[in-house]
C-alpha cells in the first residue's frame, strides 16, 4: 500500500517530502522538454506515471509532445492512461484532445476502434457533452453517426426529448 506524504510533516527528510511533489515534477518534466532530448523527456514523464503524481496537465503536455514528435501511438497510450486514471469531468479536455489527434492522424481509417473509444466515452460522459462529442464522430465516421452507437445512445438515462439523434 503507498504511503501518503504529508508535505508539512516535519518529521519525514526534505527529500522524502520533494519525492512526490507534483509541482517539482512538473518543473523537472518542463526542464527536460526545453532544454534536455526526447529521450530524457519521456524518461521523466514515465517516472511521473510511475509515481502516481502525475496531473491532468502533465498528461497532456506529454502525450502533446510525444505527438508533435511522431510517436503517435505512444501519445494516444498517454491519453488512454489518462482518461483511465481521472473520471469526468477532469478527463473531458483529455477526451477532446485524444479524440482530435486521433481522427486527424487516422482520417476515419480506424472504424473498430473509433468505434470502441466513442462507446468507451458515451458510457460514462455526462449530459452536457454527451451531443458534442456525439457529433465529433459524424464527419470521420464512413457510417452515418455511427449507428452501432446509436442503440446504447438511445437506451442511457439521460437521454430526453430534448436530446435528439438523427
Amino acid at each position: 500500500m503507498e504511503q501518503l506524504i504529508d508535505y508539512s510533516d516535519g518529521s519525514l527528510t526534505a527529500q522524502q517530502r520533494a519525492f512526490k511533489s507534483s509541482r517539482l515534477w512538473s518543473l523537472l518534466a518542463d526542464s527536460e522538454e526545453s532544454l534536455g532530448t526526447l529521450r530524457s523527456a519521456k524518461s521523466v514523464y514515465e517516472q511521473i506515471i510511475e509515481l502516481k503524481v502525475a496531473t491532468p496537465t502533465m498528461l497532456l503536455n506529454y502525450a502533446s509532445m510525444l505527438g508533435d514528435n511522431n510517436y503517435f501511438e505512444d501519445s494516444f497510450r498517454v491519453y488512454e492512461e489518462g482518461v483511465a486514471l481521472y473520471r469526468l469531468p477532469v478527463s473531458i479536455d483529455m477526451w477532446r484532445a485524444y479524440l482530435t489527434k486521433f481522427f486527424k492522424r487516422y482520417a476515419g481509417s480506424k472504424r473498430e476502434r473509433s468505434r470502441d473509444l466513442f462507446q468507451q466515452l458515451l458510457e460514462t460522459v455526462m449530459t452536457e457533452h454527451a451531443l458534442e462529442f456525439y457529433n465529433m464522430s459524424v464527419p470521420h465516421s464512413s457510417m452515418p453517426r455511427l449507428p452501432l452507437l446509436q442503440l446504447p445512445l438511445l437506451q442511457m438515462p439521460w437521454v430526453n426529448n430534448a436530446f435528439q439523434v438523427h
